[in-house]
């Protein structure tokens, strides 16, 4: 089987890594400090900041599709495209490979969960 060395990257972990060079027949493997594989942004310190940044950028442009399409925003309906669209972006989509664990990124995506109450919850006795 033919492999394309343009498409090949190489991931080093670990701060005493050497960073070796690898090669594939003739040609050198380039070097990246993250991959997206299967949706979930892999860094080489293994923090999940960017996956973070991404998945709040995408549920808030979510949010924002949802809040200008619909001028009836009844809390049941809300509420059910929030669950069918926004949540999986959230925590649902392979969170066992990229769980925040840094402050930082919690903050980030309870901020959007705050803004998605904020939209779907004019009652204040409903909850999720």
């Amino acid at each position: 089987m033919m492999f394309k060395t343009d498409k090949c990257k190489s991931l080093h972990f670990g701060n005493k890594n050497v960073k070796s060079v690898y090669l594939l027949g003739d040609k050198s493997i380039r070097a990246d400090e993250e991959e997206k594989d299967l949706g979930v942004i892999i860094h080489q310190s293994l923090k999940s900041t960017n996956q973070c940044v991404t998945a709040a950028k995408s549920a808030n442009k979510t949010l924002g599709m949802i809040s200008g399409t619909f001028e009836n925003k009844d809390t049941r309906i809300m509420l059910k495209l929030y669950q069918s669209l926004v949540r999986p972006k959230l925590v649902e989509y392979c969170a066992q490979a990229w769980r925040p664990y840094l402050k930082k990124d919690i903050e980030m995506l309870q901020k959007v969960q705050k803004r998605a109450k904020r939209l779907t919850f004019r009652d204040k006795n409903l909850s999720w």
